[in-house]
């Protein structure tokens, strides 16, 4: 009674298997461009990525608190402030191997 009628089409099907490849791959290209563009062992941009990470952890944790936490932006936001810390490493580390190994 309950059955699907219409088949799903194989992309949208596919599409949850490819998307963290493709946003860790995206955010590792515009970590390395950042680098070579200056990032490299500046401490201001260090500290702007550390500040953006936090603010995003704390927005998670704001969103879980309290007896009606919405866990959809609470997963949003953790996943933000986790993509946050991998483009501040990446963009502030010398070479490719730290930011591939992450």
């Amino acid at each position: 009674m309950n059955e699907q009628i219409i088949a799903r089409h194989w992309l949208a099907a596919a599409a949850p298997k490819a998307v963290p490849a493709l946003a860790t791959s995206t955010v590792l290209i515009l970590a390395r461009i950042w680098n070579a563009n200056g990032a490299e062992h500046s401490t201001g941009n260090a500290v702007l990525m550390a500040a953006l990470s936090l603010a995003a952890g704390a927005a998670g944790a704001f969103a879980a608190m309290g007896p009606g936490g919405d866990r959809v932006i609470t997963g949003t936001a953790f996943a933000a402030s986790g993509a946050l810390a991998l483009t501040g490493v990446a963009g502030y580390s010398d070479g490719l191997s730290l930011p591939i190994l992450l």
